[in-house]
């Protein structure tokens, strides 16, 4: 089983102090980050403003540190990007906290999400 981070996942995981990297792995699921997710960490551990900026700068820490499986989306939005490989690619579970990205994942894939600021799950 395999699950693809979006960025805000990232993000609000490491805001909450919630280790994503045990729970996907405790559940027995490879981590996938797609080029598009790392680049959007960079670039907003660059350009972000407050804790915003100090959220990216560790998520970035992390993202560098650990082994995850790569895949290379291309360019575009990262959202469609993401929908577009998992339509064509089955296997793959999205973790993001974007609901209205959710919706549209729902009838296609199993979505893991934040679910009360200090746990993951599907929902």
């Amino acid at each position: 089983m395999k699950v693809i981070l979006d960025t805000n996942f990232i993000i609000a995981c490491v805001k909450n102090k919630i280790d994503f990297l045990d729970d996907f792995k405790e559940n027995g699921y490879t981590i996938v980050l797609p080029n598009l997710v790392d680049g959007e960490v960079s670039k907003l551990q660059k350009t972000g403003i407050g804790d915003d900026k100090k959220h990216a700068k560790i998520a970035s820490i992390i993202l560098k540190y650990n082994d995850f499986e790569k895949v290379d989306l291309g360019k575009g939005h990262t959202d469609e990007k993401i929908l577009d490989f998992v339509k064509s690619n089955k296997g793959y579970d999205v973790a993001t906290i974007d609901s209205a990205f959710k919706k549209k994942l729902e009838p296609i894939t199993k979505v893991w999400t934040i679910l009360d600021g200090t746990t993951i799950g599907q929902g």
